[in-house]
């Protein structure tokens, strides 16, 4: 059996970060709801802190758990291809600003 790269602790550290985004992204949007002359209940603007966080949160983690599952993928078709796409697009970029 094969041991996984797989690094966890470093997933809950990106939702972690990610949660904490989400919670200061919902702060500053409930501090504009409750500039406007808008009337909404409190428990509203509660929820949509939490919901922004636990969605920051759960974003983060799916993000981080792909990436580090695309770089241990042990077929070498899959990181073939990665390496002819990288190829390919360090090429246009050389295209389109040649040397002078």
């Amino acid at each position: 059996m094969s041991r996984s790269n797989f690094r966890g602790r470093q997933v809950v550290w990106a939702g972690l970060i990610g949660g904490v985004g989400g919670w200061l992204l919902g702060l500053f949007l409930r501090t504009i709801v409750a500039r406007t002359p808008t009337q909404l209940p409190s428990y509203a603007l509660f929820w949509l802190v939490v919901v922004l966080a636990a969605m920051g949160c759960l974003g983060a983690m799916a993000v981080e758990a792909v990436r580090q599952l695309q770089v241990n993928n042990p077929d070498p078709a899959y990181h073939r291809l990665r390496q002819q796409r990288q190829r390919q697009a360090a090429e246009r970029r050389s295209r389109r600003n040649p040397p002078t």
